[in-house]
């Protein structure tokens, strides 16, 4: 492949927004909407780079993998009223035994106008 060209591209929030479509697999925080279709996941994490290599062992063993986390899939989309953030979702701690590893569930948002009359 032959790169020719490289621009920055802007998504343009639609006027008025009603929905918001992730673009990315997350874990929602306590302040995101709640009405919408969407697939979950579980997600099994492990680690890499340094972590990996020198994972904590317990009972002699490496633990290369995080916690199972259940995620919103990407495609997912949500309902949402007059707030419109840059992301949606959190970093998750606790997620090894290793207290420095977050696990990163941040949405994406693009969002658009889906129409108030057409249910989800």
């Amino acid at each position: 492949f032959k790169i020719m060209e490289l621009n920055e591209y802007s998504f343009k929030i639609a006027d008025e927004p009603d929905t918001f479509m992730s673009l990315s697999n997350f874990v929602p925080s306590g302040r995101d909407p709640v009405e919408g279709c969407y697939n979950i996941i579980t997600k099994y994490g492990k680690l890499g780079g340094d972590y990996a290599k020198s994972a904590i062992e317990d009972e002699h063993q490496l633990i290369p993998f995080k916690k199972p986390i259940i995620m919103f899939s990407a495609g997912s989309f949500f309902e949402v009223r007059n707030n419109y953030p840059e992301f949606f979702g959190c970093l998750l701690k606790d997620i090894h035994k290793n207290g420095k590893i977050v696990h990163y569930g941040l949405a994406f948002p693009l969002y658009f106008k889906r129409g108030k009359n057409e249910g989800i």
